[in-house]
């Protein structure tokens, strides 16, 4: 696997870091992504291609206010218009425009618009787009350990972090860079075996808008390295 290559770096003890020295790292990567401490506030509309192997011309638009809470996610697949929506703390669904609760139960099963799905986008997009900012407000617990790890020919800080509620998986392991402290990808662990099931690589192309800077592509992988999909960043507009 290349996502750590163990072989090739001296790994440095967990023992040589202490608590201080991961919420340095964290603070020092939360000071390079967002400087002016806006993520909290900001209401944001994106476009993102998500091409994935098995749907490669997925297209999201999302609105997230991460001051009042709101969120909604409108997607089209097979010329249909699908939107989830989280809007003053109830969750719905539609399909052109017409609620899923009015839907029959096939098309709501196969396009997934089940409104409890609505807070697992609000929470994935939430989490991810936030990164690393979301660390301090995902109802997770950073491990007190660090080591210094290659990820993608590159030393970088491995800092493990534990969700309360999973999202994918309950342990990610996030990879920083050791001088500018930029977040450069994550793992995602199997929470069986421990093992990286997957990860994600970001370009290192920051999309700066309303004070902050965000990775512009995630790359997804396995952990035997195939290809998965993408998140790309197509636009991103502070409202």
């Amino acid at each position: 696997m290349k996502i750590i290559q163990l072989a090739l770096l001296i790994i440095i003890p967990a023992s040589v870091f202490g608590q201080a020295d991961v919420n340095q790292i964290i603070n020092k990567s939360i000071q390079f992504h967002d400087p002016e401490g806006q993520w909290q506030k900001v209401a944001l509309k994106m476009i993102i291609d998500e091409p994935r192997t098995s749907w490669p011309e997925r297209h999201s638009e999302l609105l997230l206010n991460n001051q009042n809470g709101n969120f909604s996610l409108k997607r089209n697949p097979e010329g249909h218009n699908l939107k989830w929506l989280y809007e003053d703390g109830k969750s719905s669904t539609f399909m052109d425009q017409a609620s899923s609760e009015t839907l029959p139960a096939d098309s709501v099963s196969k396009y997934r618009l089940q409104p409890t799905r609505t807070e697992g986008y609000k929470q994935f997009y939430s989490f991810t787009l936030g990164l690393p900012m979301s660390l301090k407000t995902a109802g997770g617990q950073i491990k007190h350990e660090v080591e210094q790890v290659g990820f993608h020919g590159q030393t970088v800080y491995a800092v493990t972090y534990q969700l309360e509620k999973p999202l994918i998986s309950s342990s990610w392991v996030f990879y920083f860079d050791t001088n500018t402290y930029q977040l450069l990808g994550c793992s995602l662990l199997n929470d069986e075996t421990g093992e990286p099931a997957e990860y994600l690589k970001f370009d290192k192309i920051l999309i700066e808008t309303g004070g902050l800077k965000l990775p512009r592509v995630k790359h997804w992988f396995d952990a035997d390295d195939h290809y998965l999909g993408s998140d790309i960043v197509v636009t991103c507009e502070v409202l």
